[in-house]
C-alpha cells in the first residue's frame, strides 16, 4: 500500500520566478525554500521551490519543485485517510497530468496536451480519435513532463485487534530511524481526533497503520537492487521514475528490510520456553 509521495523536478529559471511571483500560488519563504499548500485540497499537500548548487559547479543552480502528493486526495472520490493499493495504482502519467492541470505552468509542452485533449474530444463526440496520433504525443508528453520519486510512504493497515499490537509495540521494540528511512506507527483514529481532522462518518479508521518513509537514498538502492538481480528489472535506466516503484515486489523488500531492521534475525519463542 502508498499512503503519499513527493516528486521532484528540475524546471526552468523563467518557470520558478513565475512562481514564486504569482499570488494564486500562495508561496512563501520559509528557511530554504519556498512552499505553499495552496492546492492541498486537490492533493498537492506541500508544494516546495528552491535553487540549489550543481555539485561540480557551486555556481551553477538548478531550480527545482517539490510536490508532495496524496493520491487520495488528488483523484473524485478519494479518501486523504486511506492506502492505496499498489496493484490498482493508477499509472504515474495520470498524476503528471493532473499536476499540471492543477499547476499549468509546470507543463512542459501545454500544446501537446491540448492537441491530445483534442483528440479525446473528437472521440467523446462519437468522431473517432486518431489513436496513433494521441498514443505519439502522450509518450512525447510523458517523456519530458515525467517526474522523478524523491521519497514514498509505503504502509500497511492493521485493523485486526490494532489494539492487542499497539500494546505489543509498546513494550516491545524500539522504532529505529535512519537518514534514509523514517518508520511511524500509530492508530489512525487516534491521529484523525488528536489532529481535529475531518473524516468519512461511514468509513472505519480505528485501524494501525505501520507507515515506512523510503527517502531518496533508500530508493535508489532499490533500484541499484533492481540492476543487481534482486528484485525483478523493470527499467531501462537508474532514474527514480514513479512506475518503478509501483509492484508488490518493491514493497515486500522495504517492508520486510525493515521489519526484520526491528525485531532482528534471532530466534523468537514463548517466553515460557526461552
Amino acid at each position: 500500500m502508498i499512503h503519499t509521495f513527493e516528486l521532484s523536478k528540475e524546471i526552468s529559471k523563467e518557470t520558478f520566478e513565475q512562481m514564486i511571483h504569482n499570488p494564486q500560488y500562495g508561496l512563501r519563504w520559509d528557511k530554504s525554500s519556498f512552499t505553499t499548500m495552496q492546492f492541498a485540497d486537490k492533493g498537492l499537500t506541500m508544494v516546495r521551490l528552491r535553487k540549489e548548487s550543481d555539485k561540480s559547479n557551486k555556481n551553477y543552480k538548478h531550480y527545482m519543485v517539490y510536490i508532495s502528493v496524496n493520491v487520495g486526495s488528488m483523484l473524485k472520490g478519494g479518501d486523504p485517510h486511506t492506502s492505496n493499493n499498489i496493484n490498482g495504482f493508477v499509472p504515474s502519467e495520470v498524476i503528471y497530468k493532473e499536476i499540471c492541470e492543477i499547476i499549468p505552468c509546470l507543463d512542459e509542452y501545454p500544446e501537446v496536451r491540448a492537441a491530445m485533449k483534442a483528440e479525446e474530444e473528437k472521440w467523446r463526440a462519437g468522431q473517432g480519435i486518431d489513436a496513433e496520433k494521441w498514443i505519439r504525443l502522450n509518450d512525447f508528453w510523458v517523456e519530458h513532463n515525467t517526474f522523478k520519486a524523491n521519497r514514498i510512504d509505503f504502509t500497511i493497515d492493521i485493523f485486526f485487534h490494532p489494539h492487542e499490537y499497539e500494546k505489543l509495540l509498546k513494550s516491545g521494540y524500539e522504532i529505529k530511524h535512519r537518514d534514509y528511512c523514517h518508520i511511524n506507527i500509530y492508530n489512525k483514529a487516534q491521529e484523525l481526533q488528536d489532529k481535529g481532522l475531518p473524516f468519512n462518518p461511514n468509513r472505519n479508521y480505528d485501524f494501525l497503520r505501520i507507515e515506512i518513509q523510503a527517502n531518496k537514498g533508500k530508493l535508489q538502492s532499490l533500484l541499484d537492487k533492481m540492476e543487481d538481480g534482486g528484485i525483478p528489472l523493470y527499467i531501462e535506466s537508474q532514474c527514480r521514475k514513479l512506475d518503478y516503484f509501483l509492484f508488490p515486489e518493491i514493497e515486500e523488500d522495504v517492508l520486510t528490510f525493515y521489519v526484520d531492521d526491528i525485531t532482528g534475525t534471532g530466534l523468537y519463542v514463548p517466553k515460557n520456553e526461552a
